[in-house]
Parts: structure tokens; sequence; C-alpha cells
């Protein structure tokens, strides 16, 4: 097991092992970009999921009817009056989740770029232009249609550290379920180790939502994504988004959703509104920022981490159809335009031009 808190995903391919982590300056140049005036920092006043629960490390004395993991907290703030006139909304939004993102180490996921091999290079100080390969070029050819390439690594949910922030995601559920559930899986000798079992991707919203200050009618708080898609659809008078088609622009703060496993079929909100209805499985993203030809995404339990996914957009912001997602539409949120909600401003917009993220990132 690894040791607590330790992100690093050791990989051998024939010499000493090379950890599939990029390099350090990725975290330093993003929190630069954030830190600017006017940028939405990722405040130290942002909350912390881990202070919502408790999880011990140790098997509990059973006798004493101790448990692995105890809420603490499950109340939200509940702040938002009226999410149209709300000028700071859509920052706070994409501040929580890029928080997050950050906590979880920066992994990172294109599914935006052709032309580039499956396995990334590394670029460090010293090495050339094109970087350092970790898989031999002979057997990592370029692709020729966009695929899911991991730019970033960095936590996923059986570490430490990620088990009590997910943990702190579903504190905000109501009836925390997957809490009790987890409770016996570590209780018959899933501890250590063992991440969550329950998807926690729709808890994370919740947890962001919640955080963010909508209530429950704003956002249906809920361990599924149809379940809190299904009174968007159903009352959107009372909701904080709006349904909308796919061809819709996005702004940061919106959410992408698309269907998963039986549900990729998906086309169209209509079809989207009766799967829901029927608990059909599906994944929405928060949109954290717009570049020329892309969307940045931000993700809960996406290859089980808060992850940044670089999807197609056009420059209208729309967002174009990708074999790895089957998006069906846009949840667009009430509140109004901010251009400061971004997580990346224009001087990242190398970003969108760029065949290689990370090359661009390290070169600025």
């Amino acid at each position: 097991m690894r040791g607590r808190g330790d992100p690093a995903f050791l990989v051998r391919f024939g010499a000493p092992a090379l950890p599939l982590r990029f390099p350090i300056a990725l975290a330093a140049l993003l929190a630069a970009s954030l830190t600017q005036a006017g940028a939405p920092a990722l405040a130290q006043a942002t909350p912390d999921p881990r202070q919502r629960v408790e999880i011990r490390y140790e098997r509990p004395d059973t006798k004493g009817g101790a448990q692995f993991a105890r809420v603490r907290e499950s109340q939200c703030r509940e702040s938002v009056a009226d999410p149209a006139t709300d000028k700071a909304l859509r920052r706070r939004i994409v501040t929580l989740a890029a928080r997050e993102w950050e906590a979880f180490h920066f992994p990172t996921l294109d599914i935006a770029s052709a032309g580039l091999p499956l396995a990334p290079r590394i670029h460090s100080r010293g090495a050339s232009a094109k970087g350092r390969a970790i898989v031999p070029d002979a057997i990592n050819p370029p692709l020729a249609t966009p695929a899911q390439r991991a730019l970033r690594l960095g936590l996923v949910e059986d570490d430490a550290d990620a088990i009590e922030r997910i943990g702190g995601y579903w504190s905000v559920v109501p009836g925390q379920s997957a809490v009790a559930t987890q409770n016996v899986i570590w209780g018959r000798g899933g501890w250590p180790g063992a991440g969550w079992a329950q998807p926690w991707s729709a808890a994370f919203l919740s947890w962001v939502m919640c955080e963010a200050g909508l209530t429950r009618p704003q956002f249906a708080r809920a361990p599924t994504h149809w379940a809190y898609l299904t009174p968007m659809f159903d009352a959107p008078a009372a909701s904080a988004f709006t349904p909308a088609p796919l061809s819709t622009p996005v702004a940061p703060g919106d959410l992408v959703c698309a269907g998963r496993a039986e549900s990729k079929e998906i086309a169209t909100l209509d079809e989207a509104r009766r799967a829901a209805a029927q608990g059909a499985p599906m994944h929405c993203d928060v949109v954290a920022g717009l570049l020329p030809d892309r969307a940045l995404l931000i993700g809960g339990n996406v290859m089980n981490a808060v992850m940044l996914t670089v999807a197609p957009a056009d420059r209208r912001g729309r967002i174009l159809h990708n074999p790895h997602r089957a998006w069906f539409g846009v949840m667009k949120l009430k509140a109004p335009d901010d251009a400061n909600a971004a997580l990346y401003r224009a001087e990242w917009s190398c970003l969108g031009k760029s065949a290689d993220v990370i090359a661009c990132l390290q070169a600025r």
C-alpha cells in the first residue's frame, strides 16, 4: 500500500522506475495564474471537506460502537437568495471545484488533441524540446484521432487524504448511505486501502453546490447525477440551472452533462429527461474555463480523482461532440456572467493553440 497521501504512480519500462507525475512547475504556474489581480484565487479560506468527517485509520473498538467513518457536519450554508442576482456565484463554484482539483494534485485528462502519442513525454529542465520519452517512440506512435490522454496524474480515491475529502463530499448528501456502506466494507476487512465503493462524482458536485450556498430547491444534493438533474428538468423555475441543448455556449460555473454506460446513446434533452426519470447513469462536469478551441471541465470520480478534462469546443464556447464523452446538454447557471470566474485567464490562451497542453504550460 502506498504511504498516506503519497500520489506517486510508478511505472516500469525495463529501466529504473519513472514516476508518472509531471513537473511541479505546473502547480506553481497554476497557483500564479490563479492569484493574479481579478482572478479567482484558490483561496486559503475555501472550505475543507475533510473537516466534515472523521476517518479512523486503525480498527475501532467495535464493542463501543465506534466506526471507521463518522459525519461531523452535514449542513450547508444555503445563502443564495436568488441565483440570477448573485454576481459571485460562478466564481465560488469554479473556485471550490478548482481547490479540490489542486488538492488531488492537478490530475489532467486531454480528450481534445489529435496527432499526439497516447503516453506523454516528460518535459523537465535540461531536456530537449521534445521532452523525455517514458515509452519508446517506436511503440508509442501519434494517434490520428483524439484519445483520452492523461497529461498528469495525482491522488486517487484510495489515498488517505483523498478518502477523507470524498467522505466530506458524501457528508452533504441526504441519508449518508454511502458512509454507512463504507463502514460495513471497512469493518469486514476492507481497511486499510479500500477506496469508496459507491461512485462519488455526484457527491462531489453536491458538495461544491452546497459550499457555494445553493439551497436544496436550487440544487438537489444527491448520490447520483440523474437525481439532481430530474428537478432541473421538472421544476426549472426553482432550480439554479436551466437545461439547454449542447449547441448552447457555456460559461464558467455551468454544467456539461453526458450519458454513461448504457446511456451513451442519449443525444437530446428530451431523451435525457426521460432517461433521468428512469435512473439512467449520467455524469456532469463544472465548466472551469474556456480557451479558443478548448473547454476546461472539472469533475469528480473521473479516473478515481477530481480531474480537469480538456475538451473540444468552438470559438463561441460550444462543447463539441467527442467519442470519449456522450454529451447531451448544458445546465446553464442562472447567475450573471462573470469574466473573472474562469480558471484560466487570457495569458493561458496558448493552451487552445498548442498541440501539447503540458508543453504550453511549461513554456509560460
